[in-house]
């Protein structure tokens, strides 16, 4: 239904080929039903507050849970940066992490990854590095003028595809050789919500 099936702190597997390439030798069985449906982990919502918090975005998004459950927290990180949306509040804490992906550095490939906006593309030039973006459409790379690899998720935009092929998209281009990933950040609603959270703690090595 969702990856779960990793070494702590690397990209999530979202097929049974995925876990025999990380847990191959350790495990005795891989049962194969095919790829993940939704792509990314679940959604985990603490209940025992005066209001729901979400600790960790997920397949279920903010707006379906605050169509059930009312307006909703979110947990962040220590050290994460973002606003609150207009129905949501976000909680800053210290606190020991109280579910799976948390941590500020987690779902890492072995290749540095940054987001496209954040990188001085000076530094970069003459480096192989490889791009993830949503949708097929020229990236803003300044003099960056060719990618050694490229990955789209999706022709028009889906989320939902997006989140589908997301882990899968990001071990291709770990497998490349790469000096570097460049991400392109997700809108920041529904499964993108996800998928940003995902992007940030992944860059957070680079």
């Amino acid at each position: 239904a969702a990856p779960s099936a990793n070494p702590f702190g690397q990209i999530s597997p979202t097929t049974a080929q995925h876990v025999l390439d990380n847990l191959g030798g350790r495990i005795d069985l891989i049962l194969d039903g095919g790829p993940c449906e939704v792509g990314v982990e679940s959604t985990v919502v603490l209940m025992t507050g005066e209001r729901p918090c979400v600790l960790r975005h997920g397949g279920v998004t903010i707006e379906q849970l605050e169509l059930v459950l009312g307006p909703v927290d979110v947990q962040r990180s220590v050290d994460d940066d973002g606003d609150a949306s207009s129905s949501t509040s976000e909680l800053e804490s210290p606190a020991a992490a109280m579910s799976p992906g948390m941590l500020s550095q987690h779902y890492s490939p072995t290749t540095p990854l940054a987001l496209l906006s954040n990188v001085d593309v000076r530094s970069i030039v003459g480096k192989r590095v490889g791009l993830l973006r949503l949708v097929r459409r020229p990236a803003t790379t300044g003099s960056i003028d060719e990618f050694a690899a490229v990955e789209t998720l999706t022709e028009d935009g889906d989320l939902r595809l997006a989140a589908a092929h997301f882990f899968a998209a990001l071990r291709r281009l770990d497998a490349r050789g790469l000096d570097l990933i460049l991400a392109e950040p997700f809108p920041d609603e529904g499964l993108g919500r996800a998928l940003n959270d995902r992007l940030l703690r992944a860059c957070h090595r680079y």
